[in-house]
Order: C-alpha cells, then sequence, then structure tokens
C-alpha cells in the first residue's frame, strides 16, 4: 500500500520510505531505540551535511520518489501539522517542508524550535507562518510530499555528526499547551514557613511539578521549599491536556537568602614561576555574588576574579566578599598567592615489563636532594600522590605512568614518563576429558596451545613444576586423574592451568556362561545365553579375538555332530568391553534306529504268547511303547506280548549321551477264531471265557451258565472292547462238577458252546 498520512512506520502493510540528501543520505527506518515495538525514521546528519541537509518521507519506485497516496488536507483554517522528534539537543530548529511531488517549485516551508534534549517530544509546524523567505502556502496547489531538515541552517562542519529520529508525521496542530503562569521568584528568608508551590493551567489541563529543566520525572503534588539552607532552589512546572501532550515548563525559582559571611577561601595559593595561573576562586553562599579587592579595607570591588602573575617569585594579597541579592555584604577574606620557582623531571627508567597478573611492585624515580616525587596516571592535569603506583598488571598493553618532582616549597617541576608494558599471559590451553577402559594401552596427553606458545604440564593445580613433556597416563586402575596445563608464550608469560580429566573406567569381568551346551543330532536348538552384570550388554562372536561383535545371541546348528565354540562379552554402561567367556556346543550323534521283530508270532490268540527283541547294544537304555503310551518297567531289549498286549510297539534307545532313535513300528495284531477259549480248565471256580468279535462291532455279550443237571448258575451281560475281551466269571461258591457255558450275542443269537470242569 502507498503511503499515505499519517505516517507511523508500523504498519506492515504500508511501503514506507525515507530518502536522505545533502549529507543526511544515511536515512533509515529502524527499530525506536526507546520503544523495541515502536519503528522510526533514523536520520545522521554528518559533519560534513550541508546547512539544508534533510529527509524526505517517500517511497522510491521506478526511481521515482512516490510521495503520499493523496494530498495533504490544508484549508483555509487548518494550516498546521505535527511530528514527533528526538534530538540529542535542545534549541535547534527543524524545518518542514511540502511540496507538489511532480512539482517542487509548488511548495511551502516552516519551522518550529526542540526543547527537549534526548527525549522525544511532538513539534507543531503552522504552514500559515512561512520561514523566511520562502513561499506563502498556497491552497490551490497539490501538496503531496514531505521532507524534515534536523537542526536547519547549521553545517555538519560547524555541528558535528549527529543522530536525529523522527515519527508519527500527522496532519493537523499538535494541540500543545503553553507553560503555565508562575510568580516568580519566591523569596523567602532562611528557616521560615514554606506552602506549597503554585501555577495557573489551562482549563482541563493538569499541572506536573519538576525539579530539572528537562528530562526526570513529573509529580502531581506541588513540592513545598525548604528553608534550611540560604540559596536558589528552582523548581519547573508544565500542563498536560486531555490528550495527555505536555507543554514546556515554566521556571520557578525559590529564594532562600540570608546574611552572607565571609566567603570560603583556598590560601595560600601556590604557584611555580611562569606557571599558568587560574583566576582565584571562593566560595559564596546560594544566591550571593563575590566582590574582589586589592586591599583589605575600601577600594572598589569588581565581580570578576582575579587571575594571579607567575612572572615574579613573592607573595600578594587578594581579597574576597560575599552579597546578597539584596546587596547584603560580608567581610573579606584574605587570599594570599605565593610564586615559587620549580625544579627539572626526576630520573626514571623506562620502560617496565611484566607478564599479565603477574606479581607487580611500587615504581621507582630518583629526585634531587630534598624534593619528593609526586606521581601521575596522566602526562598533564590529574591529582599526583607521594606514594609511588604498584601497576596493575590485569590487562595486557602498555600504560604510561608519570613523576615529577616537588620542592621543599612545593613547587612541582616536569613530568618524566615511565612505560609499563604488561605482555599479555594467554588463556588456558584448550582440552578435552579423555576416557579410557581399564588396562588399555594409552597415549600422551595433548592440549591446544596458542600460535608461537609452549605447553607444560603438572600433576596439581597449583604450584608444583611443570614439565614440557607431556604424561602418559596409567590405566591399570579404575577412576579420576586430573592433569593440569598451561601455555607460556614467547616472552616467557605463562597463563592459567587447565584441567585435563583422565578417566578410567572400570572393566568388567567375563559374562557368566554355561558350557558345554549339549545337543543331539539335528535336535532343534536354543538361542545361547548369557548373564551380564546389571546395566551391562551382551556381545557375541564366533572367534576367541578380533572379528565381529553382534547383540544377537547366536542359534546353534545341529546338523553336524561335534563341537564347536562360541564366544560372549558384556560391555558396561561405559562402553568397557570384558573378557570373551567361551561356550562350547556339542553335537552328539544319535545311536542306530533299533530293528524290533517278534517271534513266534505277530498274531495272537487267547493263551498265545510271542516276544518283540531287537539286538542290544553296549551303552544304550531301552524304551517300549504300545501304541505310544510307554509301557512301564520294560526297560531291555526284549517285551513279551499277549492276548491282552494287541497294538503298535515301538523301541526307543537312548545311547550314553542321552540321545535316541525309535524303531519303526510292529503291530501284534489277533487271528481271527470261531473257538470259544475257556481257561483254565479245569479250574477252581475263576476263569475268563474269550471269544473273537470285529473290532468294527463290539455290541455286548450274554453268557449263561448251567450246571451237569441243568440248573442256571450264571447269567450276565458283558461289555466288549476288543477283539478277544475277557468275560471273568466267579463260580468258587459252586461244587465241583462240569458245567456247560452258552455265549450269544446282544440279540440273544447263540454264538458257541463250552464245558468246564469245576474241581474244589
Amino acid at each position: 500500500t502507498q503511503m499515505n498520512l499519517p505516517v507511523t512506520f508500523d504498519d506492515a502493510t504500508v511501503n514506507y520510505g525515507v530518502v536522505g540528501f545533502g549529507g543526511a543520505e544515511q536515512s533509515t527506518i529502524v527499530t525506536d531505540p526507546t520503544l523495541a515495538t515502536n519503528k522510526v525514521a533514523k536520520v545522521i546528519k554528518t559533519n560534513t551535511a550541508e546547512l539544508w541537509a534533510g529527509t524526505t518521507v517517500t517511497a522510491v519506485t521506478g526511481g521515482i520518489q512516490t510521495g503520499f497516496s493523496s494530498n495533504i488536507p490544508f484549508t483555509a483554517t487548518e494550516k498546521k501539522m505535527n511530528v514527533r522528534v528526538w534530538s540529542p539537543h535542545s534549541g535547534i530548529q527543524v524545518r518542514l517542508k511540502v511540496e507538489d511531488k511532480t512539482d517542487p517549485t509548488k511548495s511551502c516551508e516552516t519551522e518550529a524550535t526542540v526543547t527537549t534534549a534526548s527525549g522525544w517530544q511532538t513539534l507543531e509546524f503552522n504552514f500559515a507562518n512561512q520561514a523566511a523567505g520562502t513561499a506563502a502556502l498556497n491552497l490551490g496547489y497539490n501538496f503531496n510530499k514531505a521532507s524534515v531538515f534536523f537542526n536547519f541552517g547549521v553545517t555538519g562542519a560547524t555541528a558535528g555528526e549527529r543522530i536525529y529520529y523522527f515519527d508519527d508525521v500527522k496532519f493537523g496542530g499538535a494541540n500543545i499547551p503553553a507553560a503555565p503562569i508562575v510568580n516568580t521568584p519566591v523569596n523567602y528568608c532562611q528557616n521560615a514557613a514554606a506552602t506549597p508551590l503554585t501555577a495557573t493551567a489551562s482549563a482541563g489541563n493538569t499541572l506536573l511539578w519538576y525539579t530539572v529543566p528537562t528530562g526526570g520525572t513529573g509529580s502531581a503534588t506541588a513540592p513545598t521549599p525548604s528553608t534550611l539552607t540560604a540559596g536558589t532552589t528552582n523548581y519547573y512546572v508544565s500542563q498536560v491536556n486531555a490528550l495527555s501532550i505536555e507543554g514546556p515548563r515554566a521556571l520557578l525559582a525559590v529564594v532562600v537568602t540570608a546574611l552572607p559571611s565571609a566567603p570560603a577561601v583556598t590560601t595560600p595559593v601556590t604557584y611555580c614561576q611562569n606557571t599558568i595561573a587560574t583566576a582565584l576562586t571562593a566560595t559564596a553562599a546560594a544566591g550571593n555574588s563575590l566582590k574582589w579587592y586589592t586591599v583589605p579595607t575600601g577600594g572598589t570591588g569588581t565581580a570578576t576574579a582575579p587571575t594571579p602573575s607567575t612572572s615574579t617569585a613573592g607573595t600578594t594579597n587578594y581579597y574576597v566578599s560575599q552579597a546578597t541579592l539584596t546587596g547584603c555584604e560580608g567581610p573579606r577574606s584574605l587570599i594570599a598567592v605565593t610564586v615559587n620557582p620549580a625544579p627539572g623531571a626526576p630520573s626514571v627508567t623506562t620502560p617496565v615489563n611484566y607478564c599479565q597478573n603477574a606479581a607487580a611492585t611500587a615504581l621507582t624515580a630518583t629526585a634531587a636532594a630534598g624534593n619528593s616525587l609526586r606521581w601521575y596516571t596522566v602526562a598533564t592535569g590529574g591529582f599526583g600522590s607521594a606514594t609511588a603506583p604498584i601497576p596493575a598488571t590485569t590487562t595486557a598493553g602498555t600504560v604510561n605512568y608519570y613523576v615529577s618532582q616537588v620542592t621543599a616549597l612545593s613547587c612541582e617541576g616536569p613530568r618524566a614518563t615511565i612505560a609499563v608494558v604488561v605482555n599479555p599471559t594467554p588463556s588456558a590451553p584448550s582440552t578435552a576429558t579423555i576416557t579410557y577402559c581399564q588396562n588399555v594401552t594409552a597415549a600422551a596427553l595433548t592440549a591446544t596451545a596458542g600460535a608461537g606458545n609452549t605447553l607444560r604440564w603438572y600433576t596439581v593445580a597449583t604450584g608444583g613444576t611443570g614439565s614440557a613433556t607431556a604424561p602418559v597416563p596409567l590405566t591399570t586402575t579404575a577412576g579420576t586423574t586430573a592433569y593440569y596445563v598451561s601455555q607460556v608464550t614467547a616472552a616467557g608469560c605463562e597463563g592459567p592451568r587447565a584441567l585435563l580429566n583422565v578417566i578410567v573406567n572400570p572393566t568388567p569381568a567375563a559374562p557368566t556362561v554355561t558350557s558345554p551346551v549339549l545337543y543331539c543330532l539335528n535336535e532343534t536348538s536354543r538361542i545361547l545365553s548369557a548373564t551380564a552384570s546389571t546395566g551391562n550388554s551382551l556381545s557375541w562372536y564366533n572367534t576367541a579375538v578380533g572379528g565381529t561383535s553382534s547383540v544377537i545371541a547366536p542359534t546353534p546348528v545341529t546338523n553336524t555332530a561335534g563341537s564347536t565354540s562360541f564366544y560372549v562379552s558384556q560391555t558396561n554402561s561405559f562402553g568397557c568391553e570384558s573378557p570373551r567367556a567361551t561356550i562350547v556346543v556339542t553335537i552328539n550323534p544319535l545311536p542306530a534306529a533299533p530293528v524290533i521283530t517278534a517271534s513266534p508270532y505277530t498274531k495272537l490268540v487267547p493263551g498265545l504268547t510271542t516276544i518283540i527283541t531287537t539286538a542290544p547294544v553296549a551303552g544304550n537304555s531301552y524304551s517300549w511303547y504300545r501304541n505310544g503310551l510307554l509301557l512301564s518297567g520294560q526297560t531291555t531289549n526284549s517285551t513279551t506280548v499277549n492276548i491282552d498286549g494287541l497294538g503298535s510297539y515301538t523301541l526307543k534307545v537312548t545311547n550314553a549321551n542321552g540321545c535316541v532313535a525309535t524303531s519303526a513300528a510292529l503291530v501284534i495284531s489277533d487271528a481271527a477264531s470261531d473257538h470259544l477259549f475257556i481257561y483254565p480248565n479245569p479250574s477252581p471256580g475263576k476263569f475268563q471265557v474269550r471269544f473273537f468279535s470285529d473290532v468294527s462291532n463290539l455290541a455286548p455279550r450274554m453268557l449263561t451258565v448251567y450246571d451237569s443237571k441243568g440248573a442256571m448258575v450264571l447269567n450276565g451281560k458283558y461289555v466288549i472292547f476288543g477283539a478277544y475281551t475277557s468275560i471273568s466269571v466267579d463260580l468258587g461258591n459252586l461244587g465241583t462238577g462240569i458245567y456247560h457255558i452258552y455265549l450269544m450275542d446282544n440279540d440273544g443269537k447263540k454264538l458257541k458252546s463250552g464245558k468246564i470242569l469245576i474241581i474244589k
């Protein structure tokens, strides 16, 4: 957006700009040095600036100054503008010029005076009162560009380079109130009762009271003067309008008058012959004036203090009195002026050299017999001391000291120069903490010295004897050892010592492992494990030394018989790695798979048995299984099977290393028969009845027993669960004889019949 009034420099959407000229080309828009949130225009009027140097408030687009987007709205009744300015000095003239940006011959200029030094104030510019020699305001012109001229009419060569600021270029009057009306001076006698000061403000305005003519903080409470001390105290008062614009301050002097005593003087005043004398001085009470005489009484006094002549040695008397504003004059004080001869400069040795921060001693010089020395820090002027200075060595560089000699009559001669050269002490060298693991090989310590400097090594922070050879730390014991190093310049100046800590961190022991780890060939293996100390981490290797570590524990391969070594270390939080522990993984071979055979039968009927066997192997143990279930107590290389042991048999052999091989399955099944098996027969009364059953149809069976007389002695129903399920019969309560047995199916159909002889 093109710039327009008011110009605040704060709107980020506006294309603000300033163009300096005539020696004010360094005009820029900057942050307000008194308020970080405010933007202002900064003007540097250089020491080569023209008296008309100034700054135009305009942006430049395509090499053309664009000025304001609309005309300044001057009217017959409103011909004022106002600008907020900051100047390091008061009393200067600021000129404001408005013009037609397309025709610079159409312009008008006016001025205002800065009244506040080193502070912001708002100046009002009335174009109805054009500056002398410039055109009057023509309301028929288009005024759309403005320029500000600080300290107008004064060149940079006269004023020197100065920095100014301006902000808030606005149309209209500033409404700056006038100074309040005061009655001054206000007169009091010493110690009289005083009342609060008064001033008259315009209607609607408020008063602010100050104790300084510019700056300071105003108070709304009028001060009550003190009359305890005779003299004049100045107070200042301004008025502030409803827009918080403050006007100039009016001076209100409070005069407290007392009868004067003789003025305070210093006597005698002593000079060396032909030295430059200054006007005599005396101290009068506040508000009083001095009168100078050459006689103790009578004569005509003068307000101008006399300057004694030093061309002739001797003593001349002068007299001075003081008078109040009311003309009351006190007694005269005597000032005796004595002119004494002066000696030459003392003898000195120069330069005196030190290292920075070294202990220095008092300077020395040789005065003529009877004279005393006077020491200075400046070549001329200043205050001398009878105590020889001890040079400060805290800062490198050359400092000149000066010494004169003074006669017994206090006449001082010229000053001799003693140059004290303090050679810079280097800073501490650059170091870094060095960390080792316990028992590793260490290298010599290092530090970085400045160019041309050398290093000096210590084992203590202060004192001790330094060495140019850097130490090699020991790493046999864990802990921290402090070393110190300084650097020394070519001039022999040694700097402070830098601390270099060598930290030897403990190396942990090898982790705890279980070894050997045993597997059988092709057995499913597990990830190897080791136990690290709390907070430590494990590293796994394939070699006893060297190699590349892995944080992942290996899983042994079991497809080949033999032994393989794995290695593991632990690393603590300091990064120190332990020795490697060895884990031997042994893959034992499997025993040969056993071959089992049955003899003499693989199919059985009740009453028959067969033996399943394998060839024995020394060192092997045996486990027999039927239908996948372990046969308890069967631990030899053979097992005997009867009709109750039908099923699938396997043999598992385990060798001395615990490795197992299993035989192929051998099935002992039933042999189908229509024979009814009754045994034992004869029997004492308890016997079994077995008959073949199709395992796909295991319906219950009916068993009936008759004695030899045809009487039924047993009739029962039995559950069938196998090929030759045993039906157990107990006729122990019957007597000796032959009994007839009938076996029927679940439907009552006769399957088979037989006899049994019971003998008691």
